[in-house]
């Protein structure tokens, strides 16, 4: 279920290259819906309550992130030009600090990257 940053009460995208594939992510947020556990466990941050809302608010997370990727690639044409966009406009400095949060930003965006790759970019 991604990322969970207690103190903005976030939930973040986790889409690491070379294996993000959005429906086989939403494949297990389905997966954790119907398991319907009492906990969540998310690395770094910790347990957290489980509750329906999180998984929903999840895959509209990865929906939407996939979608600005892929929206941004269309208007800029690089990828590295994608990349450079999302990193500079992380949200995650005051979490990871500034160079954490680039190099997951950077991680993050490429395995979307790659994904729109694979589907030939028209799923």
């Amino acid at each position: 279920l991604g990322i969970w940053e207690p103190r903005s009460r976030t939930l973040r995208q986790t889409s690491p290259p070379s294996q993000f594939h959005l429906q086989k992510a939403l494949d297990d947020v389905r997966t954790i819906e119907d398991i319907d556990p009492e906990t969540v466990c998310f690395g770094h941050f910790g347990p957290k309550p489980y509750d329906a809302d999180l998984a929903e608010e999840y895959k509209r997370v990865l929906v939407e992130w996939v979608e600005a990727i892929r929206q941004k690639r269309a208007e800029l044409g690089v990828d590295e030009a994608v990349i450079d966009h999302f990193v500079e406009h992380t949200q995650m400095d005051e979490v990871w600090g500034e160079r954490k949060a680039r190099d997951e930003e950077r991680l993050n965006t490429r395995g979307v990257l790659g994904y729109l790759d694979y589907i030939g970019d028209d799923e």
